[in-house]
């Protein structure tokens, strides 16, 4: 039996009428007989009403046998009764059991056939009586079983998404880890090399420099004031490490600024240089082959 047709048979029972929305009221005679049905000769009664509103007591009623929010009742059984009433209105007849059938008439007005107790064998009666019991009080002790299971669920899910976001910070943590340790790794291969590291200019001399020309180029000059962008970051402290680094294998000219944004705060690492403007490119591609990395170039405003 579906959990709204007891309840609202059990209802019917103790108030002796209940209205259904946009179907109408129906009406149980006082009489019984002795097993507490209603007598062959005192059916449930009905009456056809389009514009009904559900009895507020049945939703307070329903609400306090399955212990939920009084909102959450009354739109559950919106829904319930919105669906009985698409398939009567089909042509198709619905039963809430041991109270009746309702059918759509030929009027489109919704006829109603009472469930004849009358019918019933003692055998039967008596499962009646025992569905009663088990449905009756149970209702708060399944809930209850639900409402614990669904807890534990809750608390699985839970603990399964915080497992997986540790997992995840921590294998983006080494993975970091392992990065800076490769950048730290060749850092000191290129200072351990048997050639000196000397500063950025003299690098960038070595290399912009055509061995098999008589004219010696100088790409350090006067001209313009220069910064050679190497890397950008939006970790203070790998700007502020990297940049002392730097500085200790002899490259003094190695600084670094920040930006603001609306995220947080943006660090250019960079070199200081004055170049001619013909020399710019040649002293990013030096740079650029030496650190292998790409440079950027930005005219330092006087």
């Amino acid at each position: 039996m579906n959990q709204y047709d007891f309840l609202i048979h059990q209802y019917l029972e103790e108030q002796k009428t209940v209205t259904l929305e946009k179907i109408g009221t129906l009406i149980l005679t006082p009489s019984s007989t002795a097993d507490n049905l209603p007598s062959a000769d005192n059916l449930i009664g009905f009456q056809f009403d389009k514009k009904a509103i559900t009895s507020p007591g049945l939703i307070e009623f329903i609400a306090q046998k399955m212990q939920k929010n009084k909102n959450l009742v009354q739109s559950d059984l919106e829904s319930y009764l919105e669906l009985m009433r698409q398939v009567i209105n089909i042509g198709k007849a619905y039963e809430i059991e041991r109270i009746g059938t309702f059918r759509i008439g030929k009027f489109n007005e919704y006829g109603f056939t009472a469930f004849d107790f009358s019918q019933l064998t003692d055998q039967q009666k008596n499962s009646n009586k025992k569905a009663d019991k088990q449905q009756n009080v149970p209702l708060l002790e399944k809930n209850t079983g639900n409402k614990q299971l669904l807890m534990l669920l809750a608390l699985l899910i839970v603990l399964g998404v915080l497992g997986v976001i540790g997992w995840g910070s921590y294998t983006l943590l080494t993975a970091n880890k392992a990065k800076e340790k490769e950048a730290l790794q060749y850092v000191d291969t290129v200072a351990g090399t048997t050639t000196p590291v000397t500063t950025i200019q003299d690098t960038i001399r070595k290399l912009a420099i055509p061995s098999d020309t008589s004219t010696i180029f100088t790409i350090i000059t006067d001209s313009a004031n220069y910064r050679l962008i190497f890397e950008t970051t939006t970790s203070a402290a790998r700007a502020s490490y990297r940049t002392a680094q730097l500085i200790k294998f002899g490259n003094k000219n190695t600084a670094y600024d920040s930006l603001r944004t609306d995220t947080g705060f943006i660090y250019h690492l960079y070199f200081k240089m004055k170049l001619n403007t013909s020399d710019t490119a040649r002293a990013r591609d030096s740079i650029q082959r030496f650190l292998q990395r790409r440079v950027r170039i930005v005219p330092v405003k006087d």
